[in-house]
């Protein structure tokens, strides 16, 4: 019984000093990652960049511009969001570069180069 437990502790210990796996290159975030997709909800804001990453943030309650930094994700840019009109749906998509100045809600994210990517409701 005694060899029969130290074996399976040494075992247990073996397996612990093991290296983990490499990164592949899909677990490594794109530099110059965009944001394709924008969804606006009661409570939060979601963005799905061309890389796969879902970023997201907390909707302040009866504001109409705030902004902050998306979080959960490889991407901490920093957005900008105006409701110009109440919500109304639980679940709003904004579309990319559509609206401008009439829009319901427009967003604007700023990327890692510096540049706006721009999403609306119109």
């Amino acid at each position: 019984m005694t060899r029969f437990l130290t074996l399976t502790v040494l075992g247990l210990l073996a397996a612990c000093t093991v290296a983990p796996p490499d990164r592949g290159p899909d677990d490594i975030p794109a530099v110059g990652a965009r944001p394709v997709t924008a969804i606006l909800y009661k409570q939060a804001l979601n963005v799905i960049y061309d890389d796969g990453a879902l970023c997201a943030a907390d909707r302040p309650i009866a504001k109409s511009i705030w902004g902050s930094t998306l979080m959960g994700c490889p991407h901490l840019h920093s957005f900008t969001i105006e409701e110009r009109a109440p919500l109304g749906a639980v679940r709003l998509p904004l579309q990319a570069g559509v609206g401008g100045a009439g829009a319901k809600v427009s967003l604007s994210v700023v990327v890692a180069d510096g540049s706006i990517v721009a999403f609306n409701a119109p």
